[in-house]
This record gives C-alpha cells, structure tokens and sequence, in this order.
C-alpha cells in the first residue's frame, strides 16, 4: 500500500461526484460553475493512472525480489478484492429488473456481467452504465500481467511509450466509437510507464502490504 496515493484518489473521487452532480443539473442555475466543475470527469483518468502505476509498481517489485511474477497469486488477489461487491451488486440489479422496478436492457446487464460494458455502445441504462470502466480495468488485469511477463525488462518502457502513442492518435483520429476504451487504456498505460521508469531509475523501493484494520 501508497499511503500517498491516498490523497490522490480522495481528490479523483471528489472530481467524479462533482461531474455527475453537474450532469443532472445540480448546478445548472450556475453555467459557469457546472462548465468547470463538470470537466470532472479527468477524475476517472486519474484513477486508471493510479491503477496502471500501482499494479505495475507491485509486479516488478515482486519480480525484483523474488525473480518472477506470481500470475496466479495476482489474479486471485484481484478476484477477491473486486469480483464480490461488483457482482452482488450485478445480481441486486437483476433482480430488479426481473421484477419490473428497473428497466435495464439485456445487453446492459450481459456486457456488465461479462465485462465488456465498454465495447457495448448501445447501452442506455444508468444501472449499470458506469460498468464501463470496471470493464476497461478487468481488461487491463487480464492482459497486462502476461505481456509484463513476455517482454524483457529491458523492452517494457518503450513497448509501453509507443502504445501510448499509438492510443494518443487514435484517439485524436476519432476513428470507432471506443473513445472511452482507448482513453482509459492510453491512461492506464502512462501510469505503467511512470511505474517503469521510476523502477529503472533505481527508485523502486520494496512495499509491505498490511491487510486494512
């Protein structure tokens, strides 16, 4: 554990919340105020940067200490921190909507359950419609580990620079209607980036993580 992440993400929070209090017209009485406080939304990128240096920064350490990546012990540590409360809450909404109190379509509720929310572009339920992003971290758990894992350590900064600019393009492009995909994947990346360069410099320095009291 950071415990300088900490402020970060309070102040990513705090960003999110304003943007969608300004999307249901909290604060359309203010233009101004809902204009600035409505770019909140660069909330979510700081939050895929933190994801993307964290969880890079505790597999080189790991693979720094012990010589290898632990894929398994990864992914069942990931499972058990995200997959409980994301699918009670999946088969909360479900069940709403299989009684009639929640009009959600079913490819929201399949691309949410099967995370892939953010390759649905037709969805329209606000149930579920932040699953988008869960959906492009789930992703990112799924691959990045095994290309840590494939390329040579003396490769993965400049693998990673030249995605990030390749997902910078694409998006400047417009081209597909991914632009939320490729945006949380070109953050993502930075903070892989960040995370490796630190770990080349010699600044990467071992962590203990303590089970939260």
């Amino acid at each position: 554990r950071l415990p300088g992440l900490d402020g970060i993400r309070a102040v990513a929070v705090l960003l999110v919340i304003f943007h969608h209090l300004c999307s249901n017209g909290t604060f359309a009485g203010w233009p101004a105020v809902a204009h600035a406080l409505k770019q909140g939304i660069f909330g979510v990128q700081i939050f895929f940067v933190l994801s993307g240096f964290l969880i890079t920064w505790l597999l080189v350490n790991e693979e720094a200490r012990t010589g290898r990546i632990d894929l398994r012990r990864f992914y069942r540590r990931r499972a058990f921190r995200i997959l409980p409360p994301a699918l009670a809450y999946l088969g909360v909404i479900t069940l709403l909507a299989a009684a009639g109190v929640l009009v959600v379509g079913r490819g929201d509720l399949l691309s949410s359950w099967f995370f892939v929310r953010n390759l649905y572009t037709s969805g329209t339920s606000p149930a579920v419609a932040h699953f988008w992003s869960l959906a492009v971290e789930e992703q990112f758990y799924l691959t990045w580990p095994f290309a840590l894992v494939l390329l040579a350590p003396g490769r993965r900064a400049g693998v990673v620079a030249t995605a990030v600019l390749g997902l910078a393009l694409w998006r400047a492009s417009g081209i597909g209607h991914f632009g939320q995909t490729v945006a949380g994947g070109e953050a993502l990346l930075v903070g892989c980036l960040l995370a490796l360069v630190r770990h080349r410099a010699g600044g990467l320095r071992p962590v203990t993580i303590r089970p939260a009291a």
